[in-house]
């Protein structure tokens, strides 16, 4: 059923969509796992510099950073996502999770356009 496709992100597009809304404390701390020095950076640049050490992990691992590179997803299924998530953002957990502001349902559809495409934004 197409549903359930949609809705059943498999692992590797977990890892694109964590990747890309990890929150801003976490993301300061892997920055400093991860050898990045981040001591005279503001903390939003700290956290852009832990998003984008894990981006060039999973690039170094050769996993996807995009959903777009992810076996069986299909860009035509992201307006349906757009629907569900607009009208019940607890429809995927992480998500909601994540998800600490109200959207509306252009905020969703170009979160998912970035995910779709790999982008990370600019620090």
């Amino acid at each position: 059923m197409k549903t359930e496709r949609t809705l059943s992100i498999n692992l590797e597009a977990n890892l694109v969509f964590v990747s890309l809304l990890i929150r801003c404390t976490l993301s300061v701390q892997i920055a400093n796992a991860m050898g990045e020095d981040v001591s005279n950076l503001s903390m939003r640049e700290a956290a852009y510099r832990g998003i984008y050490a894990v981006k060039k992990l999973l690039e170094d691992l050769n996993l996807p950073t995009s959903l777009s590179r992810v076996k069986g997803a299909d860009k035509r299924d992201l307006a349906k996502i757009v629907e569900i998530l607009a009208e019940n953002p607890r429809a995927y957990q992480a998500f909601a999770d994540d998800c600490k502001r109200k959207m509306t349902k252009e905020d969703i559809k170009k979160l998912l356009e970035n995910i779709w495409e790999g982008t990370l934004g600019k620090p």
